[in-house]
């Protein structure tokens, strides 16, 4: 794309944010792509490299069944994601939507990301919509606990409580997006928003073209920043064939920032 285009859709963009007071942000694996962590379509924007194995599967092994019924099989590969997850920290994608979000109420980030990145970003008004994968909780009782790393936890970890076996407190493979956080989600949309931005969540195939369908049946302008073509390319109002980095950064550059709100 010629500079010139680019630069016109950047303004573009930053227009549509300049007159908006509620704005969301969806953001999938392309954000932390940026601090390291690996992609991958299907579980929160993670992805890992835990096997030569040609017909190494990891949607399989990372279903809630196996979860269910082998949690050892299922915890070696979640062990994996996070220990290749676990240097990552916020960029400054994460940096410039929380500040964004900071000094606007209603503005918010719905991340399909387990990664924490958004979190420890200091992001106000997010909406982590598979939940985190550094919180754990149990698989029979009330117990959950965060942890800043699997680091001293069992290979396939109990309840402290009860014995059971523990789990992240996140969407595996075939399970729908986290209950409250959906709750959360369902809310906002019915207040109502007065533009979309999707930001590399380009493999986030159902959900997101679902989101941006229905917010397009509203008359709401979408936006996408995400370097290659996706399922949601055509639901977009605006859409900027760059990487997240460069697109957030380019556009940021020309957004009004008022003063952070009071905490």
């Amino acid at each position: 794309m010629e500079m010139n285009a680019l630069s016109d859709l950047c303004h573009a963009v930053a227009s549509l944010l300049n007159a908006s007071k509620r704005v969301l942000f969806i953001t999938g694996g392309g954000v932390s792509a940026d601090s390291g962590v690996p992609t991958y379509r299907g579980v929160g924007g993670l992805g890992c490299h835990t096997s030569d194995d040609p017909l190494f599967d990891i949607e399989r092994e990372l279903d809630f069944e196996v979860m269910a019924h082998d949690p050892a099989r299922a915890w070696r590969t979640i062990r994996t994601i996070e220990r290749e997850s676990r240097g990552a920290a916020p960029n400054d994608a994460h940096a410039r939507l929380s500040a964004f979000c900071q000094s606007r109420p209603g503005a918010w980030t719905l991340t399909r990301n387990v990664d924490g990145l958004h979190r420890r970003a200091d992001t106000p008004n997010l909406i982590e919509i598979n939940g985190n994968l550094r919180d754990l909780e149990c698989t029979a009782c009330s117990w959950h606990e965060s942890v800043v790393s699997f680091d001293g936890l069992d290979a396939t970890p109990h309840c402290p409580s009860c014995g059971r076996v523990v789990r992240p407190r996140c969407s595996l493979v075939g399970e729908p997006p986290i209950e409250h956080a959906m709750r959360t989600l369902e809310r906002e949309l019915a207040t109502g928003f007065d533009v979309v931005a999707c930001i590399g969540a380009s493999s986030d195939a159902s959900f997101v073209a679902d989101l941006l369908g229905k917010t397009r049946e509203r008359g709401i302008p979408t936006i996408e920043i995400n370097p290659g073509m996706s399922v949601v390319a055509h639901e977009s109002h605006v859409r900027l064939p760059v990487s997240p980095a460069i697109g957030v950064a380019s556009v940021f550059e020309q957004v009004q920032m008022p003063p952070p709100r009071a905490a």
